[in-house]
């Protein structure tokens, strides 16, 4: 059990569990994020294969406290919708068409080459975005912080025509 696998090691922070997969955020000792790193995928085979990340945090940014939920979606992007709209709109994402994926090499390349017409969206809630934010290389590219207290709060966002009318 996942939950078990964090209080084993005592690691805090808030992990969403879904049909999709995991989307989480631990904190602990370093030896304790390596530890999960090595021991999850055994105790959870839904872990095996995962790109974990580490990055060391201070103090005043570390998690109190352990949650471990399971919800409808990893990321919560449909959580204002009703269950019968939410498994359409779900579906009907899963049908776009999405961007590339780039490692972080090639993903630091790209914001270094920058032009006027990239945007950098940064979608995470309030206080991940005060946390710390990207800071883009070159001047030519905009950072958009759209300040929701969280991730279903977007379409909301995007409902606006003036904020489209910016992106366009």
């Amino acid at each position: 059990d996942l939950r078990q696998v964090c209080k084993d090691l005592g690691l805090e922070g808030r992990i969403r569990v879904s049909a999709e997969g995991f989307n989480g955020n631990l904190s602990g000792t370093w030896g304790a994020c390596e530890a999960f790193i090595n021991q999850s995928p055994a105790r959870v085979r839904e872990l095996a294969g995962t790109d974990f990340k580490l990055a060391p945090c201070k103090d005043g940014e570390t998690f109190r406290g352990l949650k471990v939920w399971e919800t409808h979606e990893v990321c919560g992007l449909f959580a204002a919708i009703n269950d019968e709209h939410r498994d359409v709109a779900v579906r009907d994402l899963g049908k776009t068409e999405c961007g590339q994926h780039l490692s972080p090499v090639e993903w630091h390349e790209a914001l270094s080459a920058g032009g006027e017409d990239m945007v950098l969206f940064d979608c995470r809630n309030l206080y991940e975005t005060r946390v710390g934010r990207f800071e883009p290389p070159c001047s030519g590219v905009t950072w958009v912080d759209p300040a929701t207290r969280c991730f279903k709060d977007l379409p909301q966002y995007f409902a606006s025509n003036a904020i489209l009318d910016q992106f366009r």
